[in-house]
């Protein structure tokens, strides 16, 4: 019998200002019983693809290569990178109700070689996406990127961890450009708390009323995929990309009920 698909359990919301994301990084507990241990910054830059008729998307699923910079970690004590490859279901699937708790399958693991190349993943990340394919995995083309400026603080209720606080302000940027914040096309602040892995789902029933208090009340819907595929379908930058990529990107938002407004 096959094992049981991970699974992602985490609490979303937006931050639509700026002071409450600051209040958030400096508070030492978030409500009485839930500690928050010091900030840890992270950079994450995402890369988001599918082969050219979308497989995968259309399956139910995002492929995502994460460049995750840690300021300490390499073997020197200084700045360490990490390359994951991430196979995760889309939102959809994962929300039933509309509030900010997600839960959708997600299988990852580190990248051995060049990122869209599936013989460089996980054993179990390219059989989830042949799977997903319905066979062999097609080359992958990029669709988007989004950089990630993250806060991140480990939660603790009642002394024992609970899951991992972010606070992140995300950067949208087409498939090439350079992320480097000016050539974002869309960018939005959000804050989520994912729960820590064998830790009860009834930590949720204490830690998201207060994380929705200190953030404004406002749950995200869907994931940061999802947020960024709303704003490109509005983006006029789409009209930059050449006539390949950019039909392939329309498709994609197409198929995820986002298509591009007229003249994109």
């Amino acid at each position: 019998m096959s094992e049981p698909m991970p699974t992602e359990i985490e609490a979303k919301f937006r931050l639509d200002d700026p002071a409450r994301g600051a209040a958030l990084a400096r508070a030492a507990t978030l409500a009485p019983g839930i500690a928050l241990d010091i900030v840890r910054e992270r950079v994450d830059q995402d890369e988001y693809a599918d082969g050219a008729a979308l497989p995968l998307l259309l399956a139910g699923w995002v492929l995502r290569h994460r460049t995750r910079y840690l300021a300490r970690g390499g073997a020197d004590g200084g700045p360490a990178v990490q390359h994951i490859v991430t196979l995760k279901q889309l939102s959809a699937a994962a929300t039933a109700d509309g509030g900010p708790v997600q839960t959708r399958a997600e299988i990852e693991g580190p990248i051995r070689g060049a990122p869209f190349d599936p013989a460089a993943w996980p054993d179990a990340v390219r059989a989830a996406a042949q799977a997903a394919c319905g066979g062999a995995i097609p080359p992958l083309l990029p669709l988007f990127a989004l950089a990630q400026r993250r806060q991140v603080r480990t939660a603790y209720v009642d002394g024992a961890a609970a899951g991992e606080l972010s606070i992140d302000a995300v950067r949208v940027h087409l498939a090439g450009d350079g992320q480097r914040g000016a050539d974002a096309v869309a960018r939005f602040d959000e804050v989520e708390f994912e729960l820590a892995s064998g830790a009860a789902a009834g930590i949720l029933e204490r830690v998201v009323p207060a994380l929705s208090k200190a953030c404004g009340g406002a749950a995200a819907r869907g994931s940061k995929f999802d947020t960024a595929v709303a704003l490109l379908a509005d983006a006029p930058a789409l009209a930059r990309l050449d006539e390949e990529t950019r039909a392939r990107l329309s498709a994609a938002l197409a198929a995820l009920g986002r298509p591009a407004r007229d003249g994109a």
